[in-house]
């Protein structure tokens, strides 16, 4: 699933800090963000959330999983429409089955 910029952008950022350092403090998010070129999307985006606001790290972790298995199939059916022209597909699906693989194993919280 692809999303239009800006949102496509910064959920691709938050993933790859996720994968990279794991959970961090919104701080430390803040600082990895600078020079972004939608920094003061985010920045404004945080700043205008309810102090208040209900959230659950373990269901945001949910969503994103299954977001990226959607996105990873996704990918291999369109690899698979390919594979009879673009020599390159057989070994991506490859990859893109062990992710996926991978990524089913993962207990939803």
């Amino acid at each position: 699933m692809d999303l239009a910029a800006p949102h496509g952008r910064l959920f691709t950022w938050l993933d790859q800090q996720w994968h990279e350092h794991g959970v961090q403090p919104l701080a430390a998010l803040r600082e990895g963000l600078r020079g972004h070129e939608d920094e003061a999307l985010l920045v404004q985006l945080i700043d205008n959330t309810p102090l208040q606001m209900d959230n659950d790290a373990s269901e945001l972790q949910s969503i994103m999983l299954e977001l990226e298995k959607a996105h990873l199939a996704n990918q291999i059916d369109e690899l698979t429409r390919r594979m009879a022209t673009d020599p390159e597909a057989y070994a991506s699906i490859k990859q893109l089955n062990a992710r996926l693989a991978d990524l089913k194993k993962v207990p939803l919280v």
